[in-house]
């Protein structure tokens, strides 16, 4: 098989996938409130929401960077 010529399609770089899997590249970024903010992409979309850890009022801010991300 590795040396059958049917098989030997052309391989798309790294680039090319990362490319295709994020559209067009150009995510619009809308801050919903101070814990929420949604990423658009065309049809994509990306709502990412502090989790109750992350919140200010709790654990003194120590967990501020724990986000939580779902499809819109």
């Amino acid at each position: 098989m590795l040396d059958d010529p049917r098989f030997q399609g052309v391989r798309e770089s790294l680039e090319s996938l990362v490319a295709g899997a994020m559209g067009d590249g150009r995510w619009t970024e809308e801050h919903l409130d101070n814990d929420r903010v949604r990423f658009r992409n065309g049809p994509q979309c990306v709502e990412v929401q502090r989790t109750r850890a992350g919140q200010p009022g709790l654990g003194g801010g120590a967990f501020r960077a724990l986000w939580a991300a779902k499809p819109c």
